[in-house]
């Protein structure tokens, strides 16, 4: 049997930051996570497009639901997070087909899913997922993103693409039309009691650094790490931004007492009844 994985810890944000509308959009809802929980989702609206709120929710409930329906997983993580973000681009294509100005609507994606013995991460878009061990990030996603290209390409540093004016285009996303939505997979194997899963939104990270996140994350001074991170960030970020950060333990399953086959408990109950009869005939 393998070890567990479960939530200690959730805090979550989903801000309107310096926008008029948030088209951001996390599942579980905020305010309704429990430790209970194991798959946490966190949607960008894509700007400039219409309906950016609209397919962040649709792509994050749709996926939600249909995840949910196939537990037990088993193993099948990847495969089904594969067949759930099919089952968000055909609802995306439906809602298209009641509302035209919805066309080019489309959302990023970041999910999570804690497993037994694993972490199964998934990813589309600049929405960033992180994992986290004592203040020191042992993987990030890689963004799907025009800088994020730049940068494996030598051509910007990382602080550089934070203030880059066309950091905001993104090469794939989530969409109606089914254009360039492939999603990438990750597995974190090496997950320990204590380590932190960070989701979230590009409009977190226009005042958040790596660093930063490694300070919030050791300060012992500070138990509500989601009020850390709103101190940064609101009043100051121009988007939307959105988080869910999980404080995760990995637990051995409780052993389990077989159950006694039923043929062998059937012999038992068999002896006890000839050992008594036996005894009362020799008394009469």
């Amino acid at each position: 049997m393998f070890p567990l994985i479960s939530a200690t810890e959730i805090f979550c944000l989903n801000e309107l930051g310096g926008r008029t509308n948030n088209e951001d959009f996390v599942s579980p809802r905020k305010g309704t996570a429990s430790l209970s929980d194991k798959l946490f989702i966190v949607c960008d609206g894509v700007g400039g497009e219409k309906k950016g709120e609209v397919a962040s929710q649709i792509a994050c409930l749709s996926i939600q639901e249909y995840i949910k329906k196939q537990a037990p997983l088993n193993g099948r993580e990847k495969g089904v997070i594969q067949n759930a973000v099919y089952h968000a681009n055909e609802k995306l294509a439906a809602y298209v087909q009641t509302d035209a100005d919805a066309k080019r609507m489309s959302t990023t994606l970041a999910l999570v899913l804690l497993g037994e013995a694993s972490v199964t991460a998934a990813w589309c878009g600049d929405t960033r997922i992180h994992h986290v061990r004592n203040g020191d990030i042992l993987w990030k996603s890689k963004d799907h993103s025009l800088v994020s290209e730049l940068v494996s390409q030598g051509e910007l540093t990382e602080e550089e693409a934070r203030r880059h004016p066309q950091r905001n285009i993104i090469t794939r996303s989530l969409n109606a039309l089914n254009y360039n939505n492939v999603v990438d997979y990750h597995e974190i194997k090496n997950f320990v009691t204590g380590d932190y899963l960070l989701l979230c939104t590009d409009g977190l990270l226009e005042q958040i650094n790596d660093g930063l996140i490694g300070e919030i994350l050791t300060n012992k001074n500070e138990k509500d790490k989601a009020k850390s991170f709103l101190s940064f960030c609101e009043g100051a970020t121009r988007d939307n931004f959105s988080m869910y950060l999980i404080r995760g333990q990995v637990t051995e399953p409780s052993k389990r007492r077989r159950p006694v086959p039923f043929i062998v408990l059937t012999i038992v109950v068999c002896l006890v009844l000839l050992w008594l009869a036996f005894f009362f005939f020799r008394k009469s």
